[in-house]
């Protein structure tokens, strides 16, 4: 394998990457059955979530996110989204009530991407694509 070609292939292993499903244990103490999942409609990228105004998730690639062992009550969740390349700004909060041995699921909405993105894909893709036209 020439170099050229490894280099195709790092490039093109840099510019993917994978998001994750995270879990998040809320109390140390596991007596408390309650899960709460967030399940974003698509993954997003540079994703905070707060619990009650506490930083869960900081800047992470997610896919989605469980809440384990969540004591009855009240939280307020913020799941936050730092990524230019949506048409709008993903911000949304959300009241949930935990009562007794339950699994809440709740499905986050997300904008779909803006010109700049598919634009972007563009230029990324071509340069892709010419690269091994170039090298020859």
């Amino acid at each position: 394998m020439t170099t050229k070609n490894i280099a195709f292939i790092l490039i093109f292993f840099i510019l993917s990457s994978c998001s994750k499903n995270i879990y998040v244990n809320i109390n140390p103490n596991t007596s408390h059955n309650n899960t709460i999942v967030l399940k974003p409609s698509r993954s997003t990228e540079k994703t905070y979530i707060t619990v009650n105004g506490n930083l869960i998730v900081d800047k992470k690639f997610v896919k989605s996110v469980n809440l384990n062992n969540v004591p009855n009550g009240t939280y307020e969740i913020e799941y936050k989204v730092d990524n230019s390349f949506l048409k709008e700004n993903l911000n949304e909060k959300i009241i949930i009530d935990v009562n007794g041995n339950e699994l809440t699921t709740k499905l986050i909405s997300v904008p779909p991407y803006s010109v700049g993105y598919w634009f972007y894909q563009g230029l990324i893709s071509a340069a892709i694509v010419s690269l091994p036209l170039l090298t020859y």
